[in-house]
């Protein structure tokens, strides 16, 4: 089962944002890809995994809705922030 979060920061004296879009993997709580950019917008998320899972040749669904059900992803994204 794989999770996926969007997190962005601020770069200090550029004035502008960054995103990073994250898959994880909950099992072993691997990284399976990201995309990292200046947006990020549906079609990068869309491309994202559709990547991944021609990649891997598997179609999973995940229904996750709230942030108690996306943990493993959210603390990664504790930890980037760190």
């Amino acid at each position: 089962m794989w999770e996926i979060d969007i997190k962005y920061g601020y770069i200090d004296g550029e004035d502008k944002f960054f995103y990073i879009l994250n898959i994880i993997d909950i099992f072993d709580r691997r990284i399976v890809d990201y995309h990292m950019g200046f947006h990020c917008e549906a079609k990068d998320a869309t491309a994202l995994l559709r990547c991944e899972l021609i990649r891997i040749n598997l179609f999973e669904r995940d229904t996750v809705k709230t942030p108690n059900k996306n943990a493993h992803v959210e603390s990664f994204h504790r930890i980037l922030q760190g």
